[in-house]
């Protein structure tokens, strides 16, 4: 199997994964849950393409996690407003919340087992 189709094939899962969260689930299910698999579907998703300094697992750890760290902290200065645009709150929020860090910390760990015993393994 090619470097790259199981990155794919985890994206893919993920993406299936986040919509039905996105369509069907609720409470912490859709928030604490559906943070952590956006984490392991966007790692997934760059270990697929594989491009420039996101080309190695650690590059894309470090990336995917500082991201979504960085906009959940972002969201303390409330740059997304109760009458701004459902994309908006679906991708940036806009409510922080200290357990959400935990879903993405989860997500990422999760990202590194992948990175390691499904990426990297040799054909």
């Amino acid at each position: 199997m090619s470097s790259r189709i199981r990155p794919a094939a985890v994206a893919a899962a993920g993406w299936i994964a986040l919509v039905l969260i996105f369509l069907y689930a609720h409470g912490w299910l859709r928030g604490f849950v559906g943070d952590a698999v956006v984490v392991v579907f966007l790692d997934a998703f760059l270990a697929m393409i594989a491009l420039g300094p996101i080309a190695s697992a650690r590059a894309r750890l470090i990336t995917v996690g500082t991201l979504s760290m960085g906009i959940e902290c972002l969201q303390t200065l409330h740059l997304v407003g109760p009458d701004a645009h459902w994309v908006l709150h679906a991708v940036l929020g806009s409510t922080f919340d200290p357990w959400d860090l935990l879903a993405y910390a989860i997500g990422v760990a999760v990202s590194a087992v992948l990175e390691r015993r499904v990426y990297a393994q040799r054909d």
